[in-house]
């Protein structure tokens, strides 16, 4: 089992190129501005140039001897070939020799050796190329490890998808091209072998209802005619057999293949298959090779930008705009963070945090306020709003009022019965002048004004 190692960033290959004393050497000219033609730098070398402390050759990183051996077990790591190999070294990768090395480590690999193809025959069938991606579709089956895995291949880009699936009946056949179908689009030709679950009436109903046009089939014992299906096969059981895939990480050893595979230059069309099928070449761990210029000048601007950018530090005394209760407020608080050159946590007199937009903070002077059991509020007990006496009742009137009342040993030393028939009712209370009680008034201030209430005459 391969061990995986951590990727070589552009910063191992800056400072490594510092502890080289030839390429150091190459890079300080560069830096002081020295044409390298003048100082007795020929061919290759003469061509070099400087990149965020790494050498490069056009768009090609030079690496320094101690990376080399890595990045080619990197290269090799999926078994694609030499052709391969080349070719995606020469969009990432430069170093002098580096086409022999890769010969060098493909040559004297055993399992490519073991695994290797058939030299490539005279005269193959001859197709027209499309003119669109996904118009015509090679599929096949490959058996491989007990597993059944339908490969499908682009006659455009030669983009390859990879499935495994658990029966190669027709009904499993079609629903994993109608999958494919749902995300690439109906072709316009699919090409296939005589397999019976490519010729039953099953899938010729399916591609019938999908919309595809025409279903052309290879010649009995002559499967050249579905050349690109068949070479597909013998590229991904090579690759898998040098690999040393097992049932168990089948489907990783496959993912691992097709990365490479579709960021490769394609021997026939000369792009990547991902360029013509994506419009792109995809990014793999290779690519963190390559110094990242364009993030670089992005930080220079931000850095180098003078324009009015207002910012906080933690701990700063702020108003930050509060939505509770959907009612927009502004809220004193201090800066307990800052996510990034935006955003802030801002921490409320009452402890609770929130996040902000710099738009939505404002510096400010308050003092910070301090929670106590003081400034929480008091909970008082509610009592039953009783009349106001009025300013001429007297505490004689109340005590005249409280004799009419029985007294509670008069109460219970009488029966119940006989008690509720003695009691009088009591008398409503009169004013002294034994005037009825007055009507309510036109205008009550509140009592916490502590003005008098006034009656209307």
């Amino acid at each position: 089992m391969q061990i995986q190692q951590i990727p070589i960033t552009s910063t191992d290959i800056a400072n490594e190129t510092l502890k080289d004393k030839h390429l150091s050497a190459i890079l300080t000219a560069l830096q002081n501005g020295t044409d390298l033609r003048a100082i007795g730098y020929k061919g290759r070398e003469a061509e070099y140039s400087m990149a965020d402390g790494c050498l490069t050759l056009g768009q090609r990183v030079v690496i320094p001897p101690k990376f080399r051996q890595r990045l080619l077990e990197d290269l090799h790591v999926a078994h694609i070939g030499i052709v391969k190999m080349k070719g995606l070294a020469r969009s990432l990768i430069y170093w002098p020799s580096i086409d022999e090395d890769i010969e060098r480590i493909a040559k004297c690999c055993e399992p490519c050796l073991n695994n290797a193809k058939m030299p490539p025959k005279t005269r193959s069938h001859h197709w027209e190329y499309p003119s669109v991606c996904w118009d015509r579709i090679h599929v096949d089956y490959a058996d491989f490890l007990g597993k059944n895995i339908l490969i499908v291949v682009d006659a455009y880009s030669k983009w390859m998808n990879v499935a495994i699936t658990n029966s190669t009946t027709a009904k499993a056949t079609c629903d994993v091209l109608e999958g494919m179908f749902s995300l690439y689009g109906i072709p316009t030709v699919v090409v296939s072998d005589n397999g019976p679950q490519f010729s039953s009436s099953v899938f010729k109903e399916f591609l019938r209802i999908q919309g595809v046009r025409f279903h052309k089939t290879s010649a009995v014992h002559h499967p050249s005619t579905n050349g690109q299906a068949e070479r597909g096969v013998q590229t991904l059981k090579r690759a898998l057999k040098s690999a040393g895939a097992t049932p168990n990480n089948l489907q990783h050893f496959i993912n691992a293949f097709l990365l490479q595979y579709h960021k490769s230059p394609h021997q026939t069309t000369g792009k990547p298959p991902s360029v013509l099928f994506l419009g792109r070449v995809i990014r793999s761990r290779l690519d963190l090779l390559k110094p990242d210029l364009q993030r670089r000048m992005s930080e220079q601007k931000i850095t180098n930008y003078s324009g009015n950018v207002r910012s906080f530090d933690p701990g700063d005394r702020v108003m930050y705009r509060s939505f509770a209760q959907g009612v927009e407020s502004w809220k004193p608080g201090v800066v307990a963070n800052k996510n990034g050159d935006l955003h802030y946590e801002v921490r409320s007199d009452t402890g609770q945090m929130f996040r902000r937009h710099i738009d939505q903070v404002i510096r400010a002077s308050l003092p910070k306020k301090s929670v106590s059991l003081a400034d929480e509020p008091v909970a008082r007990p509610i009592t039953p709003r009783t009349s106001i006496r009025s300013p001429v009742d007297s505490p004689q009137s109340s005590q005249a009022h409280n004799a009419s009342k029985p007294s509670r040993e008069s109460m219970t030393a009488q029966p119940r019965a006989s008690w509720t028939q003695q009691t009088p009712a009591s008398p409503p209370r009169q004013l002294p002048s034994e005037a009825p009680a007055p009507a309510a008034p036109a205008r009550r201030y509140s009592l916490r004004a502590r003005k008098p209430i006034t009656y209307p005459e």
